[in-house]
Order: structure tokens, then C-alpha cells, then sequence
């Protein structure tokens, strides 16, 4: 959510894919032994967000599902896609590092029942971003993304 001109807006969560790199695919089919890790980035279609967030330091609001990590990222816009984060899995143990651009971010808790503001701490340059809540190593973040043009 985010207050604008004393509107309530509300962010609709963003639809986001899990894209696998096709050649390391292939590679990791043809060897006998798991040794080549799995790299894949997480992404949203469009190259710009519809959501347009005026101010180079704009405060949103946020009612955590869980007991989720939450943040604002930056996202990079490339080929017609918005990728979120880079995800590599390990060969053997499966286990997958997650690789995002962090904003540094200011919170606060409003409610006892998870309801958080947060604001960047420095002012945003252009470009595109999103609000993300996620649990680390599962791959399952919930997207609210927007631009600041």
C-alpha cells in the first residue's frame, strides 16, 4: 500500500517466473555427476512497471503474511523482462542461493499483527523497483513492483 495525496493505493501482487538458463541445462544433462550448478533468475514481463511512485523517497505499507524477510529491491530491466533476483542451485545439495540488489530501507512496526512501513533510506535515482517479501532459499517471493521516472 501506499498513501498518495491522502488516497490509499493499492498494489496488485506482480506475476513473476522463474526463467532456467537452457545451455547450463544441457551441460548438467550430459555429465555423469552433478558437478555444474544451476543458474536461473527470477523475472517479470515488460521492461517498466505500470505503477508509477511519485518522490525519490516514497514510504509504503506492508501486511506481512508471515514471518517473512521484506525489502525493497532494484530491479534490471533487460530484453523485455524485469529480472528480480539471480537464483543459483547447488549440484549436489540442492540448495539454492538467491542474488538481489538491495535498497537500504528505513521500518517501522505500525501493528502487532505485522502491518510495517518502509521507506529507502537515500533518495531513489530512475528506474524500476519493487517490494518484495520472501522466505531466503525457497524461491517464493510476493512482488508489488513500480517505477520512479
Amino acid at each position: 500500500y501506499q498513501l498518495d495525496a491522502d488516497q490509499l493505493k493499492v498494489f496488485k501482487l506482480a506475476d513473476a517466473v522463474v526463467h532456467n538458463n537452457k545451455t547450463k541445462n544441457a551441460l548438467k544433462a550430459m555429465m555423469p555427476v552433478p558437478i555444474i550448478p544451476g543458474r536461473s533468475t527470477l523475472e517479470m514481463n515488460g521492461e517498466h512497471s505500470e505503477n508509477m511512485v511519485a518522490g525519490e523517497r516514497p514510504e509504503f505499507f506492508l501486511q506481512l503474511s508471515l514471518e517473512d524477510s521484506f525489502g525493497i529491491v532494484k530491479l534490471t530491466p533487460q530484453k523485455g523482462v524485469r529480472i528480480v533476483e539471480h537464483l543459483e542451485q547447488e549440484p549436489i545439495t540442492k540448495i539454492v542461493t538467491e542474488t538481489r540488489e538491495p535498497v537500504e530501507i528505513f521500518t517501522k512496526q505500525l501493528t502487532e499483527n505485522g502491518l510495517y512501513k518502509l521507506w529507502p533510506q537515500d533518495t531513489l535515482p530512475k528506474g524500476e523497483y519493487a517490494v518484495i517479501e520472501y522466505n531466503e532459499g525457497k524461491v517464493d517471493a510476493r512482488i508489488w513492483d513500480f517505477r520512479i521516472q
